[in-house]
């Protein structure tokens, strides 16, 4: 999906969190774009590729999170929290 956003909406560019292409799950075009992570689906890429469990993914990804702009940024991504039942 994340390379179709790009071909679409060619030259512009996106933000993107290295490792977490699987993870996008649609763009947001409200003046710019802006790419959709889905949280469950980047803790579930985290437990594969460490081989950890839920709470130790969450607490890597929260780690990732942190060093996201914290301001509207153009084409900042946003993280859609999707996990509400799932939550420990």
């Amino acid at each position: 999906m994340i390379q179709e956003i790009f071909e679409y909406f060619h030259p512009i560019k996106p933000q993107i969190i290295e490792g977490f292409d699987d993870c996008v799950i649609g763009y947001d075009y409200s003046g710019q774009v802006r790419l959709i992570y889905s949280v469950s689906l980047m803790i579930k890429a985290i437990m594969n590729e460490y081989a950890i469990d839920e709470i130790g993914a969450i607490d890597h990804l929260d780690s990732i999170l942190s060093y996201l702009p914290k301001d509207d940024t153009p084409h900042s991504p946003i993280i859609c929290q999707d996990n509400f039942g799932d939550i420990i």
